[in-house]
């Protein structure tokens, strides 16, 4: 985020003349120095001042730019809200491109803000920030911002697929100035960017992404520095994008984001199975059981085996026996 430069050096006098003490000596590292307000702070410095040198060149070197000095980092306490959702209690770092300064709230790191992504992002917009200063839509920077991180949860992928199914996704134009200041549609929006950012990098390859900016930086109008970088600009790529997350794009994004579904939809498979195979079954004992019973109109052969020991009948031997006395005759 870009925000006006803080000198760090009266932030920290400040916070010690307010808190009575003298602020910890800074954490240094390859081209970082990390200031702390006070002692508890000291481990996650000297944790940034390891890592952040490795990681700022390889965001360098995913964007072809340079941050070119020193870069400090100011543990600080942010206050509540701001244009970044990735914190549960609001902004969670704000970076200034002119002072190179990033300002990191260690109370708002976690789960849903890793410190690597947050320093990445944050990276992200100090190289684009000096690259083209005031260039670039904000829906670009903060959507490479966001691509560089990796910063693409199970959160914003659940949130980006309910927007789509529900017709309320924003567009680019919508999200070049500003972004909306609700959670749920500032989520969306922060996906969206991201989105379109690695359709553009899939599409046209990384280097165009960095050819965007230098021609942006150069003074080409934004939109016409995509086409030439891309092939297209925004309208083409927005298209591509909403493409990406309708149909079996969009069921894909909708379980990634709700692991909950996929198992609901196996049970449900399962489940339909099960019953399948009951009725088969029970239709298959249903036909055997018919093809062993004689029809109701032919004696069974045990009856007409019955019949044949018993012998004749009493009624059946009546005609015989008149038959054995002649004709009686008539005088």
């Amino acid at each position: 985020m870009k925000r006006a430069g803080i000198a760090a050096a009266s932030l920290l006098a400040a916070v010690g003349a307010a808190a009575g003490q003298e602020p910890p000596p800074a954490e240094r590292g390859d081209g970082v120095r990390v200031e702390a307000r006070d002692a508890s702070e000291r481990p996650l410095a000297r944790e940034i001042a390891s890592t952040f040198p490795a990681l700022s060149r390889e965001v360098e070197m995913r964007l072809g730019f340079a941050v070119g000095g020193e870069v400090t980092i100011l543990l600080d306490r942010l206050g509540d809200g701001g244009p970044h959702p990735d914190g549960p209690g609001g902004t969670v770092a704000l970076a200034s491109a002119d002072s190179r300064t990033i300002r990191l709230d260690p109370s708002r790191l976690g789960l849903a803000a890793p410190l690597r992504s947050v320093l990445a992002h944050e990276t992200a917009h100090l190289l684009l920030g000096r690259a083209a200063p005031g260039r670039l839509p904000l829906w670009f920077e903060e959507g490479v911002a966001e691509w560089v991180a990796s910063a693409y949860g199970r959160a914003d992928r659940a949130a980006l697929a309910r927007a789509a199914a529900a017709g309320r996704l924003p567009q680019l134009a919508e999200i070049a100035v500003s972004f909306p200041e609700d959670g749920d549609a500032r989520v969306v929006a922060y996906a969206f960017a991201r989105e379109a950012v690695a359709t553009v990098a899939e599409g046209a390859g990384a280097g165009a992404l960095r050819e965007t900016v230098r021609l942006a930086a150069g003074g080409t109008p934004f939109a016409e520095a995509l086409r030439l970088a891309t092939g297209q600009g925004p309208e083409g790529w927005e298209a591509a994008v909403r493409a990406r997350l309708s149909g079996p794009g969009l069921l894909r994004r909708l379980f990634e984001g709700n692991p909950e579904l996929v198992w609901l939809a196996l049970l449900a498979v399962g489940g339909g199975l099960v019953v399948v195979a009951v009725r088969r079954r029970r239709r298959a004992a249903a036909a055997k059981l018919a093809a062993t019973e004689p029809p109701e109109d032919e004696p069974s052969p045990s009856d007409a085996d019955a019949e044949s020991a018993e012998g004749p009948q009493p009624w059946e031997e009546e005609d015989d026996e008149e038959d054995a006395f002649p004709p009686e005759v008539t005088r």
